[in-house]
């Protein structure tokens, strides 16, 4: 797993590659490229083989805040089915 580190020692500005995001948080290309909010990232070169494609880099502090956005639509989600299927037998 490579992790790339910018100048100041900060966690919040590591960086992660989109196949280790993708691996470790078990994230599709969609939750990375499509959904909102849209994550910024940083095309560079492959360090391992410059034949290779580019490697696109995320912020990790951004990947793991998409992760939670997106688990809270999914909470909402079910909370209102839920609160509807309950409306709906209390009659």
């Amino acid at each position: 797993m490579l992790h790339f580190v910018t100048r100041d020692t900060n966690e919040k500005h590591k960086l992660i590659t989109k196949s280790d995001a993708k691996t470790k948080y078990e994230l599709k290309d969609v939750d990375l490229d499509k959904r909102e909010p849209l994550l910024r990232y940083i095309v560079r070169k492959n360090p391992r083989n410059q034949q290779w494609g580019e490697m696109k880099l995320y912020l990790e502090s951004q990947v793991l805040l998409q992760i939670c956005s997106f688990i809270k639509c999914i909470k909402f989600l079910t909370c209102s089915v839920l609160y509807l299927s309950q409306l709906k037998f209390s009659y």
